[in-house]
């Protein structure tokens, strides 16, 4: 990955990222690939590099193109294909531009669209590897090499005449890509880097660069300050904190001399799909739009090794969402003073993530889950790995996509049809708004059975009960406060473009609430 700083603003230093390949070397780390290879023993014939990629069997296709897929690497070979005549480049900028939006379509890959058509001109599959080493794609080509045509692993320049590894102590240049070594207790990790060297030094060069350094760890570390992944809970002496729709996070202990154990949260990311590839790059997008703020989690490291895993601090209250639908087993039920403090606490950190930087960033998964608790009940956005950067802050533009993805029920309309804006997080952050006030999920159910959500239930100007006998009995809520909110709440919930902004204006979510919050005190 290549980085470059184009512009600072408020001491805030933006970061052009280039991400380069990520290579998927342990064996265990994907089923996809554990399944395929316990199969491709019962395939055709042996192939060789004089096969025509036509012959590539399906499953290894699928992998080759999600390598290829994954940060866009399938545009550092293209413009090496050549035309019939040997020459020219087969592919124009409009043409890679058509190709670019493929990946727009529901689990459209632009490295088969490119592998569909380059297979007219009738290339080998040797062509294609040497294509991708010409490319700098050495992992994908060594794919290729040891596992489509088990070859085994293309000869390393670092290597001596009998194929033993070198000293540990070569430069850079003569290391092989994705090869990383830490010492741990004084031992050296065995676990390769999911990253390219190229990615992986560069990520580190950045990271170490910050204001408050954010360091890599190896896996061994990680499994040391968690216990060996401890799936035991608290309660019972292990470390398992929670599981999510993309990994589990556990309770991480690093020790400090001469200090007390620094408490962290760890994300292991759940690598039985692809799509935890989209979940760790967009979590290091994060790192690279320097999210720092009060109210939103700070990320405290990162493993490449074996697992991706981002590191964050640990908040010792836990979630909203165990504070409001388990009071007894936490912290107790919440004040109405804590509420609407935790209220504003998450309006910042979602006005800073639209507005606090050079380009706008749309959570798309607010909800009382994402939401944290510290010690002294500050609250803080996480997980980002929903995020969607805007390259402009005017609400009344809008990104269209197909990869709708989130929480059903804190998704706004329009995210049915794709549509992306910061309102997205506005309407969410209604539906949370709600659940402070009631300690309810985010639907109701009707006397007919019908579910549909709290907040367009509320909304409704023909409401069969009036909403603020749904005011959770654990709270000290002031009916008039109340009254406010859900009038805060309906204004969240409108269209679109008639929606509130969270800041910005007096008639924002943000003023709007520290109005209340005023009225309180």
């Amino acid at each position: 990955m290549i980085t470059s700083v184009t512009g600072t603003t408020n001491n805030i230093a933006y970061v052009n990222v280039v991400y380069e390949e990520v290579v998927l070397r342990e064996p265990n780390i994907r089923q996809v690939e554990i399944k395929m290879e316990s199969r491709s023993h019962s395939l055709g014939p042996q192939l060789t590099k004089s096969s025509l990629i036509t012959a590539i069997p399906h499953n290894h296709r699928q992998i080759i193109c999600a390598r290829l897929d994954i940060y866009d690497n399938w545009k550092k070979f293209i413009g090496h294909i050549k035309a019939k005549d040997g020459i020219n480049p087969r592919y124009s900028d409009l043409q890679v531009c058509i190709f670019d939006q493929v990946k727009e379509r529901r689990h459209g890959s632009p490295t088969d669209s490119i592998l569909s058509d380059w297979k007219t001109l009738r290339p080998t599959i040797g062509d294609f590897v040497d294509i991708l080493k010409f490319s700098e794609l050495e992992s994908t080509a060594e794919y290729i090499h040891s596992k489509v045509l088990q070859l085994g692993p293309i000869k390393n320049p670092a290597e001596d005449d009998e194929g033993q590894a070198g000293s540990l102590t070569v430069s850079p240049d003569s290391i092989s890509p994705a090869v990383t070594s830490f010492a741990v207790g004084g031992r050296v990790s065995q676990y390769r880097s999911l990253l390219d060297y190229e990615t992986e030094e560069s990520l580190k060069l950045y990271m170490s660069s910050q204001p408050e350094p954010i360091p890599f760890y190896s896996y061994p570390e990680v499994e040391l300050f968690t216990d060996g992944f401890n799936q035991a809970t608290l309660d019972y002496g292990g470390r398992f904190l929670g599981k999510g729709g993309y990994g589990e996070v556990y309770l991480g202990k690093i020790r400090i001399p001469q200090s007390d154990d620094l408490l962290v949260a760890v994300k292991r990311f759940n690598e039985s799909s692809i799509e935890y590839l989209k979940q760790f790059r967009t979590e290091l997008e994060v790192i690279f739009m320097n999210c720092h703020h009060p109210n939103l989690l700070t990320i405290k490291g990162i493993c490449t090794e074996k697992s991706f895993c981002v590191i964050y601090e640990y908040m010792e209250k836990g979630t909203l969402d165990q504070n409001l639908m388990s009071p007894a087993q936490h912290n107790g039920a919440l004040s109405s003073t804590q509420r609407i403090n935790i209220a504003i606490d998450v309006a910042r950190g979602i006005s800073w993530l639209h507005t606090g930087n050079k380009d706008a960033i749309v959570h798309r998964d607010i909800k009382p889950a994402n939401i944290l608790l510290d010690q002294g009940m500050r609250a803080k956005v996480g997980d980002y790995g929903l995020v969607r950067v805007q390259t402009y802050k005017d609400n009344s533009h809008t990104d269209t996509t197909v990869d709708v993805r989130g929480s059903k029920f804190y998704m706004p309309p329009e995210a049915n049809i794709g549509v992306v804006s910061p309102k997205w997080d506005v309407y969410s952050f209604g539906v949370v708004l709600l659940e402070l006030l009631f300690a309810k999920g985010p639907t109701h159910l009707d006397e007919d059975g019908y579910c549909e959500k709290m907040i367009e239930y509320v909304s409704d100007e023909e409401c069969e009960k009036d909403p603020l006998t749904l005011l959770d009995p654990l709270c000290d809520w002031n009916q008039q406060i109340a009254q406010q909110l859900l009038e805060l709440v309906k204004r969240c919930a409108l269209r679109r473009k008639d929606r509130l902004s969270i800041c910005g204006s007096e008639h924002s979510v943000l003023e709007t609430l520290l109005r209340i919050q005023a009225q309180m005190n």
